[in-house]
Order: C-alpha cells, then sequence, then structure tokens
C-alpha cells in the first residue's frame, strides 16, 4: 500500500452514520473500580472488526468470553465481557434484543446456530417419529 492510500484510510468514516449505533441506559447502573457504566452502546461493525472476532473465535477462544463486539461504552470502546456479565438481568435482556439488529449477516449465522434457523424457530423432525 502506498503512503498515499494509508493516509486516506486514516480518514475513513461513514457517510451516514446515524443508525450505526444505539445507546441502552441501564436501570440499574454498575461500578468496576472507577468506573460507572449507566448505558451500553451497540454498534455495527466494519470488515476489520468482523474478521477480528472471527479470528478470535476460530483461535479456539470460548465464546462465552468473547464479547461480541458490538458492545461499546459512551466513548466506542469494547466493553470487556465480565462488565456484561455484571449486569443486572433485566438490564441484560433489554441489550441483547438489541443486539441482532446490530450483527452483520454473517454473524447473525453464529447467533442464530443455536437453533439452527435464521428465525429461531426450532427445525423440523428430519424422519417421521
Amino acid at each position: 500500500m502506498t503512503e498515499a492510500a494509508e493516509q486516506a484510510t486514516d480518514r475513513i468514516a461513514f457517510a451516514n452514520p446515524s443508525g450505526r449505533s444505539r445507546a441502552f441506559p441501564l436501570k440499574y447502573p454498575i461500578v468496576v473500580g472507577d468506573r460507572i457504566y449507566s448505558e451500553v452502546h451497540l454498534a455495527r461493525l466494519t470488515v476489520a472488526e468482523v474478521a477480528q472476532f472471527l479470528e478470535a473465535v476460530s483461535n479456539g477462544d470460548k465464546r462465552s468470553a468473547i464479547a461480541w463486539p458490538v458492545y461499546r461504552d459512551e466513548n466506542g470502546e469494547p466493553i470487556p465481557q465480565a462488565v456484561l456479565n455484571g449486569l443486572d438481568d433485566d438490564d441484560g435482556f433489554t441489550v441483547e434484543q438489541g443486539l441482532r439488529d446490530f450483527l452483520p449477516l454473517r454473524l447473525r449465522a453464529l447467533l442464530d446456530g443455536a437453533t439452527g434457523r435464521p428465525d429461531g424457530e426450532p427445525t423440523a423432525p428430519s424422519s417421521p417419529a
């Protein structure tokens, strides 16, 4: 890559960033160290962020130990899985309800994989009972 091309990529931004993130205020903010989390932001991912996530998963990292990279703080920084695990369940459920809207199509397949169908419905039996 030429120096000019490298400099150009430093200035990449979305022409219409609205809709690429959403804040979910927490009814029960939590304190981690000296940091207060009063909201969780969900943000759409770039190609590079998806590639990093898929590489981490394919390297044998347990999915439960890796936070989906869409969870961000108010500064756009990733929220650690331990913080997400510490949310009140109602707050966690509310945030998870918005998760699907922010996952790229290829990551939605991972989310839907537990049931086997993209719409989340159980699959039909493959042979008669």
